[in-house]
């Protein structure tokens, strides 16, 4: 595709100025302005001074600027001259100086004393760097987009040094060819540290004079088509319209210039068009071509911008959703834990009432088992003394009757043999007494051992049904304590259960309430000065949208802008965040009148 190209002429008027009371016709403060800028990659200065008033000049590329000047040669001859240091730039001035010292006539004010042309390398030649510049408006202020970003575009460097340079010098001859001498170039300043490569010339329009070779007349008006003496040819037709004798314009001759420029260049060997310059078609000049460039990066930026919000906002929204259904799921989980809970509750209340009613059996089991080991140890004790006192009463009966019949034999033998019979009956009853007493004792002792046997055999089973018992019921008091344990730990587990339930349920609460309040005021830095912004977008784009189709915009592009700038506008949260910016604007009005009132009245 070829390329674009064009020239863009800037006129530098002669001024006026006081000395000594006088009023002198002069341009050089002009000139020494042009010179500043131009050669200010020789000065540090310089160079950080119009890096502070142009965003887009970048002081680390002022090294590859090249600063071309009239100087005097080794024969004191001017030639155009390649200059990299410091003050070899002041011969610039000086030459301007001569060439006015040699006019046959002093300026009238508002004549041009010098031109600036300025010459782009086409961006075909250029590498792109996209979004590495900060667009500038016409009075070179930095341009932001409506949500208060820079609005960013691409700066171009040479593709080949040598290419540009060979490409630059052909410009300056097609200029030169026009004027009619090198020596109307006063300076040529090629700036590779701005967005796009450029060489910006300054030259004057000045001719030999008719009169005198050696001095110089005001041409500028005859080479521009500013002076009435440029008038179209005889039988010159355009548009069916005779011009014959009619001045030629300024406009014509530099779209003459343009097109002849183009033609110059294409027939060098650069794949340019002949027929067209970038802003073909627009009928715009290149101040008003920058401003619609700007703003329709603008609106590609900002429409990237709320796409890309758009899309944030959606994700987040989506995000949202999911943690509420992962709530949700945990929600449900807790529920059915709470449930399990509840379940284990009554499983472990139906145990509990179980194990206390068997507790409270085996107590009864207990006292009833106590109670008749109680009974069988009373009714031994009983056995014993019953059997103690029967020994007793028989012994007693024993020791009676043997008495009875020592008695009966004493008696008998008394009565049959005295002292014989009496010895042998005492004898006798001795033998009886000894007898019945040996007889009692045995009889006593087998009571006694008989009664210390059941006495243990009680004691022994008293002692093991107690043992048992008492094991019996350990048990159960350990089971009790065991399931009061668990008990606990659930009532533990539910109360923590419980807390995240409602932790859970107020983060929901949380994330609804977040997601229902969540505005596009949320989404920028500045809520307050979106709706303006966005109703500025869509007036603007509503009021320019012949100029954005000139400019490239297809239909469906700007329909779809259209549309996103009146849903936006639509939008609740959008119409919310307005009510509550109109409000406030409102209450700060109401508080400045205060304010205001206040102070006249000596209250502050």
């Amino acid at each position: 595709m070829a390329s674009y190209v064009s020239g863009h002429m800037v006129n530098v008027p002669v001024t006026t100025r006081e000395v000594n009371g006088k009023t002198v016709r002069d341009a050089s403060d002009a000139r020494k302005g042009l010179l500043h800028e131009g050669a200010r990659s020789l000065n540090d200065e310089h160079e950080q001074k119009w890096a502070a008033d142009n965003p887009n000049i970048r002081p680390d590329f002022a090294q590859q600027n090249i600063v071309m000047v009239q100087r005097r040669d080794a024969n004191g001859d001017w030639a155009l001259t390649e200059v990299d240091k410091d003050g070899d730039q002041d011969s610039f001035l000086e030459y301007g100086d001569e060439r006015v010292a040699r006019l046959e006539r002093k300026w009238r004010p508002g004549e041009v004393e010098v031109a600036s042309l300025a010459f782009h390398l086409p961006k075909s030649f250029c590498i792109e760097h996209p979004n590495e510049a900060q667009a500038i408006d016409e009075k070179g202020k930095k341009v932001f987009d409506k949500f208060g970003d820079p609005v960013m575009v691409s700066r171009y460097t040479p593709r080949d040094q040598d290419e540009m340079r060979a490409y630059f010098k052909d410009c300056l001859d097609h200029l030169v060819t026009k004027l009619g001498s090198e020596e109307n170039i006063h300076g040529a300043f090629i700036h590779l540290d701005e967005r796009t490569p450029h060489m910006q010339v300054v030259f004057d329009s000045h001719q030999v004079s008719e009169k005198d070779p050696d001095k110089l007349m005001i041409a500028h008006g005859r080479l521009w088509g500013t002076s009435r003496k440029v008038v179209y040819p005889e039988g010159t037709i355009i548009n069916n319209k005779d011009m014959s004798g009619k001045r030629i314009s300024g406009p014509v001759k530099m779209k003459r210039f343009q097109k002849s420029f183009r033609e110059y260049m294409a027939d060098r060997g650069w794949e340019i068009s002949r027929e067209h310059s970038e802003n073909h078609g627009t009928h715009l000049t290149k101040a008003e071509y920058a401003q619609i460039e700007n703003a329709r990066k603008a609106n590609e930026q900002e429409i990237a911008t709320i796409k890309e919000r758009t899309k944030a906002l959606d994700e987040g929204y989506a995000d949202l959703d999911v943690r509420v259904k992962n709530l949700s799921k945990k929600e449900k989980e807790v529920q059915d834990k709470d449930a399990e809970l509840d379940r284990l509750k009554d499983n472990v209340l139906r145990n509990l009432a179980n194990s206390n009613e068997d507790i409270a059996s085996r107590k009864a089991a207990v006292k009833m088992q106590q109670e008749e080991l109680d009974k069988q140890k009373a009714e031994l004790e009983e056995k014993k003394r019953t059997a103690v006192e029967d020994a007793q009463r028989e012994a007693d009966s024993i020791r009676a009757q043997a008495r009875l019949d020592a008695q009966q034999i004493r008696a008998r033998v008394e009565e049959d043999a005295k002292e014989k019979a009496k010895e042998e009956a005492e004898q006798e009853a001795q033998q009886i007494r000894a007898k019945a007493q040996r007889q009692a004792d045995s009889i006593r002792a087998q009571a006694e051992q008989d009664a210390e046997q059941t006495r243990t055999d009680a004691n022994n089973y008293y002692d093991s049904r107690t043992s048992t018992a008492h094991a019996e019921v350990e048990t159960a008091n350990g089971e009790k304590t065991r399931i009061e344990g668990e008990i606990s730990n659930l009532r533990e587990d539910k109360e923590s259960l419980t807390r995240e339930k409602n932790t859970l349920v107020d983060d929901v609460e949380k994330l609804e309430n977040r997601k229902k309040r969540a505005s596009i005021g949320d989404l920028v830095a500045e809520p307050d000065k979106l709706p303006g912004a966005i109703k500025t977008v869509s007036t603007v784009v509503n009021s320019n949208i012949f100029a954005l189709r000139q400019a490239g915009m297809k239909q469906a592009d700007l329909s779809t802008l259209q549309s996103a700038l009146g849903l936006m506008q639509s939008d609740s949260r959008f119409q919310a965040l307005a009510r509550e910016n109109e409000a406030k604007q409102q209450s700060q009005a109401e508080k400045q009148q205060s304010d205001i009132l206040a102070k006249r009245l000596g209250l502050d």
